[in-house]
């Protein structure tokens, strides 16, 4: 018979959330599979063990430790103020990180509500996905994640230094998202905001006199100190080009990219197994006029762009005499592309087919139109 997952509650009940996180312990106490273990049952009589022994052996007996985040959570486990109860977790979960040298299946962090990520204490950032006390379902499944003994796929595929220590987190931001500031889960940001007017920028001669180069010495530095990184672009999607062409495949570094969807997700080349029911490329090539001029790539992914870039190439652009059209299968949105291995999948299709249509005749230059997520 299967053993049941143990999960264990940490919370603070001086950050007002008794109610939510009760509510939760009876959810998960009705899914199968599951024991659940919090102090609910002992709100009028304590543990005969004692509540520091209590929350040590619950700690240690758990297969997953929820860490529902709040203010003082976060005091309490950094030891900066708040409840005795929390600061002893938060003690024992401490020590747990640092013998295991930053190895981590255990530990995660449950969000107030999503976006609250400035109540995550420091030590559990590597570790929080977004997830919010009510996402009940999201929850289920970061506890009923695979535990047939097989290594886990960061693990197999190299995404985690060998020495077992977690990987660097680097922002890089062109605007700011007023309710999650990078600097709070990144270990460096270039804060390229000053450049920028919202999300257009001041003064186009800045793309190559300061941006790029400001971005390339980022990333190599960032890629020299760190073979695993992690990036948060919180940028213009000019920049996450660039990033790409700063970190392609020859850098020899493992890189993963936060992709902000309705959930805060992070992905990377080989995140999931291929799926042939993934959307792919429908291509279509478009003479724009008789000449032997550029050619214009107009890339639909979250949303159609081939009518604004036909207007604009009319207008400023009349070397341009074709254009290659590349939409998905599916159509144009936000949930279209499935994972980092689907947009690497992607990315290489479309370099293939514009470099076989660059064959086919001259070189000539690129103007390239793209509507898709960062990642890509």
């Amino acid at each position: 018979m299967t053993q049941p997952v143990k999960v264990f509650i940490s919370y603070s009940h001086k950050d007002g959330k008794n109610d939510e996180v009760g509510a939760l312990v009876r959810w998960l106490g009705k899914q199968e599979g599951i024991e659940v273990i919090s102090d609910h049952p002992y709100l009028d009589t304590p543990p005969k063990l004692g509540w520091q022994a209590w929350m040590l052996h619950g700690i240690e007996d758990a297969d997953v430790v929820l860490c529902v985040c709040g203010e003082v959570y976060k005091a309490a486990a950094e030891k900066r103020g708040g409840g005795l109860g929390a600061t002893w977790e938060g003690a024992i979960i401490t020590i747990d990180l640092y013998e295991s040298g930053g190895w981590n299946e255990k530990f995660y962090p449950i969000l107030p509500k999503a976006g609250n990520f400035h109540v995550v204490p420091k030590f559990l950032k590597p570790w929080d996905n977004n997830i919010a006390l009510n996402e009940t379902e999201r929850i289920l499944r970061l506890i009923k994640k695979d535990r047939s003994g097989e290594a886990p796929v960061s693990k197999r595929e190299g995404l985690l230094a060998g020495d077992g220590r977690a990987h660097a987190v680097f922002g890089v931001k062109s605007f700011e998202h007023s309710l999650d500031q990078l600097e709070d889960r990144c270990t460096t940001v270039l804060d390229l905001t000053p450049h920028f007017d919202e999300r257009a920028i001041r003064d186009q001669a800045d793309w190559t006199k300061e941006l790029y180069p400001k971005l390339k010495d980022f990333l190599q530095r960032a890629a020299k100190d760190s073979p695993h990184l992690r990036l948060i672009l919180d940028a213009h999607i000019t920049l996450a080009f660039a990033a790409g062409s700063v970190l392609n495949i020859k850098s020899n570094r493992k890189v993963e990219i936060e992709q902000r969807t309705e959930h805060s997700n992070v992905w990377h080349s080989s995140d999931m197994p291929h799926d042939p029911s993934w959307p792919e490329w429908e291509f279509d090539l478009e003479t724009l006029n008789a000449s032997e001029g550029d050619m214009a790539v107009a890339v639909c992914i979250t949303h159609d762009v081939v009518k604004d870039v036909k207007s604009h190439l009319s207008a400023s652009s009349p070397e341009v005499s074709s254009l290659l059209i590349a939409r998905l299968s599916g159509g144009a949105g936000n949930r279209f592309v499935a994972c980092g291995r689907h947009a690497f999948d992607l990315a290489e299709k479309l370099a293939q087919q514009i470099k076989g249509r660059r064959r086919m005749g001259r070189r000539p230059q690129l103007h390239l139109f793209i509507a898709a997520p960062n990642t890509f």
